[in-house]
């Protein structure tokens, strides 16, 4: 949160008043939440993004997508932040949820050295990172989670998940659209296999075809009474090697206390239920509530002593 500006720098923090809350003194936290850009060299804060009152950003990831070029000129590829948020609007509960998708394009500006004498300029020391608001989006329910799939975005919206694309004319336009059952928590893209996790109903592959414009349902997980679990994270395994089958997806899920790894492999036999069944695999006890996972490249050291 950011702090909000004095009106009379004469009169002291203490004694300005907000009538809108009875004459008491302002707070020096605001409302405003804020996307910062930061630097690994000391940590510090090179740029702020300010985001409107009462939105606060849910989900955020870095694309590549064509960057619309002038008239004639050939479009490029550009690199984006991509931040899903949420908007309180004060009226309640009942009031409809709202958010905004924004993009942030990269830009790199060139960066000069602080000169020693007073009139003098800096030495050129390379460039720096800055983020130049590019689209801002805005849409019917909250942004809880969003990823690049090939040239477009996919967005998780409440019980939807929505894909957008960038056109030509600068504008992101729906172009697929499917629904889950109740609410999606989790939202993870590996090539053009798209899995979501859905808060009572545990989670579903599905595949996007880029042809025809469409999210496919493959599989989903189910026990054998075809009962869901309630899964808070969902992620792909990205070295599935070891899994049995020619042609293994492997998947973790993060359920209660406990952390399962699931395959999808089509072999099209009756525990399958003929592909569209996510197989269990493992099952591993935590002791706590799993609310999130990530994704870590792992060497083995019998392998690493090989390397040396």
């Amino acid at each position: 949160s950011t702090e909000p500006p004095l009106n009379n720098e004469n009169w002291p923090v203490e004694c300005l008043a907000d009538a809108r809350l009875g004459g008491v003194p302002p707070s020096r936290q605001s409302n405003r939440y804020e996307v910062r850009l930061v630097t690994g060299l000391g940590w510090r804060t090179t740029q702020r993004c300010v985001l409107n009152d009462g939105e606060r950003g849910v989900c955020m990831d870095v694309c590549r997508l064509a960057k619309p070029g002038e008239r004639g000129a050939r479009a490029t590829r550009a690199t984006y932040v991509a931040v899903g948020t949420s908007i309180c609007s004060g009226y309640g509960e009942d009031a409809p949820s709202r958010g905004r998708l924004l993009l942030l394009e990269v830009d790199y500006a060139p960066a000069r050295r602080k000169s020693r004498s007073a009139s003098g300029r800096g030495a050129r020391a390379g460039y720096v990172a800055r983020l130049r608001p590019s689209h801002a989006l805005g849409l019917r329910g909250v942004v809880s989670g969003l990823a690049q799939v090939q040239e477009h975005l996919v967005l998780a919206i409440v019980n939807r998940v929505e894909v957008y694309a960038l056109k030509g004319t600068g504008e992101l336009v729906q172009i697929a659209t499917h629904h889950a059952p109740h609410y999606v928590v989790a939202l993870k893209v590996a090539k053009n296999y798209v899995l979501y996790a859905d808060v009572y109903q545990s989670a579903q592959l599905l595949f996007w075809r880029d042809r025809d414009r469409q999210l496919w349902p493959l599989a989903k997980d189910a026990d054998r009474d075809g009962m869901a679990a309630d899964v808070a994270a969902a992620d792909f395994v990205v070295d599935a090697g070891e899994l049995a089958g020619a042609h293994a997806l492997g998947i973790v899920l993060g359920d209660g206390d406990r952390v399962r790894l699931l395959q999808y492999a089509p072999l099209g036999s009756q525990s399958d239920r003929g592909g569209q069944k996510l197989l269990p695999r493992a099952d591993f006890c935590v002791g706590v509530e799993v609310c999130s996972l990530a994704r870590h490249r792992v060497v083995e050291p019998e392998r690493r002593a090989a390397a040396r």
